[in-house]
């Protein structure tokens, strides 16, 4: 089996913030996959003060601009 990730550790992502809902970007700290028989998830991780909080890889991208045109899509995701 081979693993591909959309983004490298050190890439910029954006994303949704999920306290305060609002666009942010940082560097890719670390990156998680898990796979079971069902599933294969990816988590995109970035640095904390005490913990590292993560981020599903495919609610992450390379700019802004692709964040904006995800959330005011009306495509199913």
């Amino acid at each position: 089996m081979k693993i591909e990730t959309r983004f490298k550790v050190g890439d910029i992502v954006f994303t949704i913030n999920k306290e305060t809902m609002k666009v942010e970007s940082f560097p890719v700290h670390s990156i998680n996959v898990h796979v079971d028989e069902n599933d294969t998830s990816v988590y995109i991780y970035k640095k904390c003060d005490y913990h590292d909080e993560c981020y599903y890889e495919n609610k992450c991208f390379s700019s802004e601009e692709e964040l904006l045109h995800y959330i005011t899509s009306r495509e199913a995701a």
